[in-house]
């Protein structure tokens, strides 16, 4: 079950892949796996955990439960951050900040029922997270969730579509456009596309529209 699922180009060249590995506690749960490539295709062995294989990091959770990686970036000072969604079989979205050469980490829980799919690191240093809350009328809302470069919590911002589908409107990804205003202190905004779910579309299934904050 191993696979990337974002890339990262990193300003030296180099490019860190996030994504899920197999758990080493039970066959078919997942654990979240980075790897670091030069610039020359080759993977970088100086970056790792130490444990993992030469230019590898893993967080494994504990045996039964799984942590999906979805998004990653890299704050100013090297640190690079990963989006993540961990199951325990409760859901609910992280962050971990990884050192600069994969060695050591925090980790950040969000509320229970949420995912996190993306994360965008701000030219302050703040960390912008996009992906899911549970909603009040539905299953789950786009979110949008503000975290200081220490995974602080600084504010969130839930927007609920409720077009009657039994699952999750989710945000997939984000992006930050800059458009500073001195006089609102506006810095920019942010463009979220996911998908929404509408009434009597098919179980399982979820019809895609694009959702702008």
């Amino acid at each position: 079950q191993d696979g990337a699922h974002r890339l990262l180009r990193q300003p030296d060249g180099k490019f860190v892949a996030v994504g899920s590995v197999d758990s080493a506690y039970v066959q078919g749960h997942q654990a979240l796996g980075l790897t670091r490539i030069s610039n020359n295709g080759l993977i970088d062995t100086t970056f790792g955990d130490g444990v993992a294989p030469a230019g590898r990091s893993i967080v494994q959770p504990a045996a039964g439960e799984d942590i999906t990686g979805n998004g990653v970036t890299l704050l100013p000072d090297g640190e690079i951050v990963v989006a993540s969604t961990y199951s325990n079989p409760a859901t609910f979205g992280a962050l971990f900040g990884f050192q600069s050469s994969g060695n050591g980490f925090w980790d950040v829980e969000g509320a229970s029922g949420s995912a996190y799919n993306d994360v965008l690191a701000l030219a302050d240093g703040r960390l912008l997270v996009g992906g899911a809350v549970q909603g009040a009328s539905s299953t789950g809302d786009f979110a949008l969730v503000l975290y200081d470069s220490a995974g602080g919590l600084i504010d969130h911002l839930t927007v609920p579509f409720d077009r009657g589908g039994s699952n999750n409107d989710v945000v997939q990804r984000i992006t930050f456009v800059a458009a500073a205003n001195a006089a609102s202190g506006r810095l920019g905004y942010v463009y979220a596309i996911g998908s929404v779910a509408l009434a009597n579309y098919a179980s399982g299934h979820a019809n895609i529209e694009c959702g702008i904050v």
